[in-house]
């Protein structure tokens, strides 16, 4: 089971504890600096040291710096010292000491290459032994021990690669520093085997082994190891009978030795030999079981079986604690690590017999921070976790049970004054949060106003952990069909899959169901992967059949882009309808019962823009609607109505190519979520035969209701290969939306490697002006696992995707994933809303995605500077944009008075308004939303002229 840590559960140097824990209960924690700066640059805790009080001291680099950092039993910090070692191993002596050696820069010829240091807990330093080295040879300790005489003994080689020339060594000293002696082997037939790794004898010799530090097919994995006496004479030398890449080393309980390593498949094994290297027995790991890059730590349990640390790459980047019997049989395996990075450096046994685990913790964007996990026997670390099921509770006894059906992907949050938490139910309806200890209150985040929980807004005190789970009763029988649409993108002349999403969000079986989409005109469909009809135009029904309840499917269909030049940088549109479309839900009596609906037309040289009563009833007042060209609202608060039914108000505008957009609230009361608009791109020419381009997506779409979606794509020569989309897309360059403004994100992947990607996983920390409870996994191109973690952290998993890689296949090798997400509530004007995502192929590096982003924005003003017609005057306006107030500055020279008169957009005089010498700061007041046109005079004439566009 893995703890999906909420990873930033943090603790603040020095003091700051988080709880109480029981005795043999675990933990994991993540340090920061005082004053819970959340940078801990570059550290790490390399290795722990058990204390006789049950208190921890780690090894650790801090900010690249040396450090003993101490801790109680609870892991909480009670003092951090610096000490004098920078690299190589370091062990405690008998006499509750320290002693590492390491590598001295290199000098030519290198006379003193290796040293050996020994220092107290703080920090001061004892004695440093510096033996003669190997002449003109370089010289590494790569291993050290103190041995049962209470010397020291440590490993390494000598010589230098390029020459060809290197030889391993073992050499003994005394406490005070004096050789004893120092047995050199022969040259080794491969350069590249230098990490040798020691051990003590049961007899009081030594032994030695290293493995080729690196391996092709034409270039074997060889391991060279000897046996040594107590006196340093060599009992025998060679290489092992394994293609084994040996990483550690042990002692067995019977005296034998158990080695760690990988082989030329990337399994990794268990070896056990005796100590002239006959093997015993062996044990295969295999990789796809244990997908470690790499393994820090072996050690011998209290059992006498053994337990090492793996740590998985790519993606997960997971710790993995592993635990084997005396005969190398895994017994269990943990995995630990929150959603990125995360590493485990050394491990050791606890006297309750649980682990304790020190290690590094990544966070996207940032840097390594400290990582220490206390585990009990099992290897669970058992932090503060609020945990639990949300059921669909059919009986109606209010009592979720693991045999109810589990409601997937729905939303837990756990609010309290350190922040809000969430989590994401998984297919059995299970979820798990790991949060501090305090006082919380957690929340369901019911899907539709279909369902209810028996009881919401749960207040827990977590000290350890604590379940709480939700019974989750429907309201009304009767299905709720969604649909949505997406594709990879649209270029001209060539083929592309629209991807069609279908689910039953509702409490009864869906029967008969189907799709009717419509094409833009300029997209021809080639096949799908269902039945389909041709209903009319470019539209098309799909059957899709029943649906249950809690159920989707999906369905793809193939189109040809067309070949016209005029397309580039169009948008086509493909619009889907869902039936079954009825709602179940009681409709509010007040409603009127009529129904506004939006088209917009291109009809010769006229584009209408009309507005219809499309229901049963007439309208019971008049509504107003707004008319934006490009980004500018040329109508604003137009009056209309009350229509009757199937009555119409059409609004003709020039079609000169510009982009036009009309909205329009629905009437009073309702049913549904809609939100009336319609636009129309690329109807006739401007003047120099231009037409507006890239507006559709900067609004919002009248998609909002379950039963419909719209999707408009842009027809592009290219685009990036890992992108990040958002939704509307916003208005101007700072794409401004207004406040609670649903947004809809998408992810876009392809595999440009050279080889087929198994597994694409896809990070996402989500803005905090964003709201997690809110998010809905969407349409994709592949199935995936979703999860969210955290504070606000969305992973999509797309396992076994086998996505070919670009060069076998270029159409298969993209991917997406779709997501929308509300903001949090009322954020104020100038908000910026940021985010990115990481995308990994198998266990290759992340690839991090552009930033998205919004600027939240209501009632602003944008300033327009036009012409200057004095080559000697310039115009500056700041803020621009602007809430309430703005200053326009004339620069240049002295123009003398200077006025401003600002025209509507019919013409008429709305202002005439003095500077203050060359400056005058505007007021909005009373300006209602619209374009006005302005004028600077003095008493020679006009200076400058430019718009104000109001919002």
């Amino acid at each position: 089971m893995k703890n999906k840590l909420n990873k930033y559960v943090l603790l603040l140097l020095p003091f700051l504890s988080l709880g109480v824990l029981l005795n043999g209960q675990g933990w994991e924690r993540i340090y920061f600096p005082p004053g819970g700066v959340a940078d801990y640059s570059y550290s790490a805790a390399n290795q722990v040291f058990l204390e006789d009080d049950g208190s921890y001291l780690f090894a650790a680099s801090v900010e690249n710096l040396s450090k003993f950092l101490f801790t109680d039993s609870d892991g909480i910090i009670t003092n951090l010292v610096d000490v004098p070692f920078g690299g190589g191993g370091i062990i405690r002596s008998m006499d509750d000491n320290f002693v590492y050696g390491a590598r001295l820069g290199g000098t030519s010829p290198p006379e003193e290459d290796v040293f050996v240091r020994k220092f107290d807990a703080t920090g001061n330093v004892l004695w440093t032994y510096r033996p003669p080295g190997y002449l003109f040879g370089n010289e590494t300790i790569t291993d050290l021990l103190q041995s049962t005489d209470g010397d020291y003994v440590f490993v390494g080689s000598q010589g230098s690669t390029s020459t060809g020339d290197v030889r391993p060594y073992i050499s003994k000293i005394t406490e005070a520093g004096d050789v004893l002696w120092k047995t050199v082997g022969v040259t080794l037939p491969e350069n590249n085997i230098y990490d040798y790794s020691l051990l003590e004898t049961a007899d009081g010799g030594f032994f030695s082994i290293a493995s080729s530090n690196w391996f092709t097919v034409n270039n074997p994995i060889i391991t060279d190891a000897r046996k040594v006496d107590v006196n340093g004479n060599t009992q025998w030398m060679g290489t092992l009978d394994t293609d084994m890449q040996v990483k550690h080393a042990v002692n067995a309980a019977d005296g034998t030795i158990v080695l760690l390593g990988r082989n030329m498949d990337y399994d990794y094994l268990l070896l056990k030999i005796d100590d002239m290297g006959s093997s015993i027995w062996q044990q295969v790991l295999p990789a796809a079981d244990y997908p470690f890059g790499y393994t820090t730590s072996l050690i011998r349990t209290s059992d006498n079986g053994f337990a090492f640390l793996g740590n998985s790459q790519g993606a997960e980047e997971d710790i993995h604690l592993v635990k084997l019997d005396e005969n190398g049989n895994v017994e269990w395996q943990q995995v630990y690590g929150g959603a990125f990075g995360d590493n485990g450096l050394d491990l050791k046994q606890t006297p309750d017999g649980g682990y304790i685990i020190a290690g590094g913790a990544n966070r996207m964007g940032e840097d390594q921070s400290l990582y220490i996990i206390k585990t009990d026997e099992l290897g669970n670390s058992l932090a503060n976790f609020i945990y639990g099921q949300v059921k669909y509770d059919l009986d109606e006894d209010c009592i979720p049970t693991t045999a109810e059906q589990g409601l997937e992907n729905w939303i837990v949050s756990a609010e309290g004054s350190t922040g809000t938490f969430y989590a994401a139910a998984d297919a059995d309806g299970q979820y798990r949060m790991e949060v501090t200890p305090g006082d919380y209150e957690v929340s369901l985040t019911v899907a539709n106003d279909y369902w209810t929980a028996c009881t919401n807004d749960v207040m827990v005190t977590v000290v350890d952990s604590s379940e709480v789970d939700f019974a989750v009763q429907s309201i009304e029988q009767c299905p709720l069909m969604e649909v949505q649409v997406n594709n990879y993108g649209f270029r001209l002349c060539e083929q592309s899959t629209i991807n069609v999403f279908c689910a039953n969000q509702g409490t009864e079986l869906a029967e008969d169901a189907y799709v009717e989409v419509t094409l833009a005109d300029s997209l021809t469909l080639l096949s799908a992967t269902v039945p389909y009809t041709l209903i009319g135009g470019n539209t098309y029904s799909f059957e899709i059949g029943d649906v249950d309840f809690l159920t989707s499917t999906s369905f793809s269909i193939a189109v040809q882009v067309g070949c016209s030049i005029e397309l580039m940088g169009q948008s086509l549109c493909v619009e889907a309808l869902i039936f079954p479309d009825t709602s179940c839900l009681p409709v509010n009596p007040l409603w009127s019962g009529a129904s506004v609906h939006l088209s917009a037309a291109c009809n010769g040289e006229e584009v209408e823009l009309k507005i219809e009563n499309v229901g049963e009833e007439a309208m019971l007042e008049a509504l107003q609607y707004t008319v934006i060209e490009d980004h500018v609202i040329m109508l604003q608060g137009q009056d209309y109505g009350p229509l009757a039914p199937g009555e119409s108000v059409v609004i003709p505008r020039v079609a000169d190519g510009s982009f036009y957009r009309i909205e329009s609230p629905q009437v009073a009361n309702h049913p549904g979520m809609s939100m009336p608009s319609a636009f129309i791109e690329a109807c006739g020419t401007g003047e120099n035969g231009e037409i507006s381009l890239g507006y559709v997506n900067q609004y919002p779409i009248d998609d909002e209701d379950y039963f419909v979606a719209l999707t408009c794509t842009e027809v592009l020569a290219a685009y990036d290969p890992n992108i990040k989309q958002a939704y509307p897309i916003g208005y101007d360059t700072d794409h401004f939306v207004k406040p609670n403004t649903g947004i809809d994100y998408v992810v876009k992947f392809q595999n440009t490697g050279t080889a087929q990607a198994n597994q694409v996983v896809i990070v996402d920390r989500l803005s905090e002006h964003l709201d997690p409870a809110t998010i809905k996994p969407g349409n994709s191109s592949h199935p995936y696992d979703f999860e969210l973690l955290g504070e606000g952290i969305a992973r999509f998993t797309f396992n076994n995707i086998a996505l070919p890689d670009s060069t076998t296949n270029e159409p298969a090798s993209h991917g997406y994933v779709r997501f929308s997400i509300e903001q949090q509530k009322d954020l104020p004007n100038d908000t910026r809303i940021e985010n990115t995502a990481a995308i990994y192929f198998d266990f290759n590096p992340a690839i991090i995605t552009n930033t998205t982003f919004h600027t939240i924005g209501e009632g602003f003003i944008m300033v327009e500077v036009g012409e200057v017609l004095s080559p000697l005057a310039a115009v500056k306006a700041y803020p621009n944009p602007f809430t309430t107030m703005t200053t326009l500055e004339v620069v240049g020279e002295d123009f003398g008075a200077l006025e401003l008169v600002l025209f509507d957009a019919t013409g008429k005089a709305v202002r005439n308004e003095q500077f203050i010498g060359n400056k005058h700061e505007l007021d909005r007041g009373n300006l209602s939303a619209g374009i006005y046109f302005y004028q600077i005079r003095n008493n020679k004439g006009v200076l400058n002229t430019g718009k104000l566009i109001v919002h």
